[in-house]
């Protein structure tokens, strides 16, 4: 039996006893497995303890790089597609007149000069991209100028300049401070030689000198390629390979083994790594659980899918195939038990689904985090809080589980905040945002019996802000109540004052039974809530952003937030009291759900 031993004194580390060479200067064998790793070992009295799990943080990248085989070396005579994909539309002022200055300077160069734009913030998918490629084609180019990357568009317009690659273009991606990191982040994986060329993120910097400069630039990427400071080269992952602790190895009294003793500094594994993570960039800031081979397999018991089953095919900036024990290795960095997994894992298959966007919604300036509702049974047998407080810290089952969602997207999907994202600001809400239905205490029966059974668990999965307050303290009639409710749900500085997409009410019981008393079933709180949380069109002209909605729904003075009254999902949550709250939407991902499958072994602890 081997042993680890630290401050906190002896602990157990594995099963197998190691075995000692004959003759003099004899040592032990150099590989010992154990519950952390290995055991590498010096002599008869030194040791070092290796973690060997943690090569699952690696990103599964599901695509082949695309070169560009060749550059231009000379420009003269060549013709180049000035490729908008939209951000710099008249709509859209900031980088308005930019393609159309370089494309002047450009031509002083002899080159023939087209400009496409097309507004990339709507639909797209590999039919739309082969028009695209079509338009592009059509001016027999032979090179193409693609951009801006600054926002929403950036991750499409990466899809797009991929594709132009893989067709043999040699192609120019520019960028500005907001898009860049994303657009590096994603061409590492899938395009490894692209020239990437930064442009001031104000129109105001943009001075004729600095677009001259920026002409020249553009030109020089496309006849000579990268310059060598814009490679980015992969992850050093052979660092936590060699993650190690130095110790003695001593003989344990009466069971024929050894114990381990670390003589380092650093005896923590859990500080060493978290100190690798941080260099790096992962995780989210606060400590991590070791994901020993031990705690990863226990993980795995609460799975009903085989280890290596993709999840999630090529998500991200990476493009990473998610697979359960990727999952499995982010809850156990994040503190889950493994009677939660079940929840965890239907919550990112949730998250996988076409409709919720994951590549998109990891990615995005919105501040807002992925919300995991716990309707059914299984919440209350894992201990997913519903009732007080339910939202805020202290409930372990509720902090883990969101957190492992939360892990999964940055170490895995690759959504590094300030490096693989947009996001502006961040939210609290990305790093755990997990609760479960109040169903003991909620009048109408939960979302488990409106889309299963009562026997059944489902999550629910929504890109969503974090929630607002509602105070409501007075007021006893439902239609004040709802009322106040509507007001705090919308504003022309909300996401979904331009972008219709479920709206999900948290009632907290003391409200729900008000309404409830008086008659009320969901269903009208719904069709009330849906007439009442509008913005007058006057409001949102010439602010916030695009609408990208129904034209019906822009044809109306008083425009609704969701396009029909089941798209406000009302759930109780929370005890008694004045508060409830309401979670406004991203806009672009729809709320998507799954039901909870235990593993063939049945409830594991």
């Amino acid at each position: 039996m081997m042993r680890v031993v630290d401050g906190d004194g002896e602990q157990r580390y594995g099963r197998r006893v190691l075995k000692r060479c004959e003759g003099e200067g004899a040592s032990t064998v150099a590989s010992v497995p154990g519950e952390m790793g290995e055991v590498d070992t010096v002599d008869t009295k030194q040791a070092r303890l290796s973690l060997g799990s943690i090569e699952s943080l690696r990103p599964k990248v599901s695509l082949e790089p695309a070169y560009v085989r060749a550059w231009l070396e000379h420009l003269g005579g060549k013709t180049v597609v000035f490729f908008n994909n939209g951000k710099m539309s008249p709509e859209y002022v900031v980088y308005r007149d930019f393609y159309p200055v370089v494309a002047d300077l450009f031509q002083t160069l002899q080159v023939t000069c087209h400009l496409v734009t097309r507004h990339m913030l709507s639909e797209y998918d590999e039919a739309i991209e082969g028009q695209l490629l079509g338009e592009i084609r059509s001016h027999r180019p032979d090179g193409v100028v693609v951009g801006i990357g600054d926002a929403g568009a950036t991750y499409r317009t990466c899809l797009l300049t991929r594709r132009l690659i893989k067709e043999g273009l040699p192609c120019v991606m520019v960028c500005n401070d907001l898009g860049i990191r994303l657009a590096q982040t994603m061409a590492s994986r899938s395009m490894p030689n692209l020239p990437i060329v930064r442009i001031p993120a104000r129109s105001a910097r943009l001075t004729a000198d600095v677009l001259r400069a920026l002409s020249s630039e553009i030109a020089d990427r496309l006849r000579t390629g990268p310059s060598p400071a814009e490679t980015t080269g992969e992850r050093d992952w052979a660092r936590y390979q060699q993650l190690t602790v130095e110790g003695e190895l001593h003989a344990a009294d009466g069971d024929g083994g050894v114990t381990f003793r670390p003589t380092s500094t650093r005896s923590d594994f859990s500080e060493a790594l978290l100190d690798l993570l941080s260099e790096d960039r992962l995780g989210d800031g606060l400590p991590v659980v070791v994901p020993t081979v031990e705690k990863v397999s226990r993980m795995l018991g609460g799975s009903p899918e085989p280890p290596e089953t993709i999840v999630a095919p090529s998500v991200g900036p990476v493009f990473a195939n998610v697979t359960v024990k990727d999952i499995a290795v982010n809850a156990v960095l994040a503190g889950c038990t493994p009677d939660c997994f079940p929840i965890v894992l239907a919550a990112f298959k949730a998250m996988a689904q076409e409709r919720y966007a994951l590549s998109w919604a990891s990615i995005t300036t919105h501040p807002s985090g992925n919300m995991v509702l716990v309707s059914g049974p299984l919440a209350d047998e894992v201990g997913v809080a519903s009732g007080m407080a339910c939202l805020g810290p202290g409930f372990r089952s509720n902090a883990t589980i969101g957190r492992a969602i939360s892990l999964t997207v940055i170490n895995t999907v690759g959504a590094v905040p300030g490096k693989g994202t947009l996001s502006v600001l961040g939210s609290p809400a990305q790093y755990s945002y997990c609760f479960a239905e109040n169903i003991a205490e909620s009048p109408w029966p939960g979302l488990h019996e409106d889309l299963c059974d009562k026997d059944s668990t489902i999550v629910v999965a929504h890109r969503v802000e974090g929630p607002r307050n509602v105070l409501e303290h007075l007021a006893k009639e439902p239609e004040l109540i709802l009322e106040t409710v509507a007001r705090s749900a919308t504003s022309p500085g909300s996401n979904n004052a331009y972008f219709p997409a479920e709206l999900i009410v948290i009632l907290n019981p003391e409200h729900a039974w008000l309404i409830a008393d008086r008659g009320w079933p969901k269903a009208d709180v719904q069709r009330y809530l849906y007439e009442k949380i509008r913005n007058k069109k006057q409001d949102l002209l010439g602010r916030g952003v695009l609408a990208s909605r129904p034209k019906w729904m822009s044809a109306l003075a008083d425009i609704p937030v969701v396009e029909r009254p089941e798209d406000i999902w009302v759930v109780v949550a929370g005890g008694w009291g004045p508060q409830s709250m309401v979670a406004v939407p991203w806009g672009w991902s729809r709320l998507c759900w799954e039901r909870v499958t235990a593993p063939a072994s049945g409830r594991v602890r």
